[in-house]
């Protein structure tokens, strides 16, 4: 029996995990569609293993501190800032004020 490596892209949710790989039989694809929902415990096991670890539960009290008072970094700048939520989206376009573009 041989057989060849399979191209498998994978979409991570938050009720679960879906995959789709195909695979070459008789010079035909074949498609492999697999779903794996999480139990309903395993929030509660996510939940006691930070609780458990006390790196990972000061990281956790530290990130939800931060997106309580709507902090980001700014690597750019590295500096800790506040996004003005009456700002307009970037349309990617650059205008300057005062000369001419050829």
């Amino acid at each position: 029996m041989t057989g060849t490596k399979t191209a498998v892209n994978s979409i991570f949710t938050t009720t679960g995990v879906s995959s789709n790989a195909s695979i070459r039989v008789s010079g035909r694809s074949v498609p492999i569609p697999a779903l794996m929902k999480y139990t309903p415990q395993a929030q509660r096991a996510a939940a006691a293993a930070v609780m458990l670890h006390p790196g990972i539960r000061t990281a956790a009290s530290i990130a939800g501190w931060l997106g309580l008072a709507s902090l980001a970094y700014d690597p750019l700048s590295g500096l800790w800032t506040t996004p003005d939520p009456d700002a307009e989206p970037s349309t990617g376009t650059e205008f300057v004020v005062g000369s001419s573009v050829a």
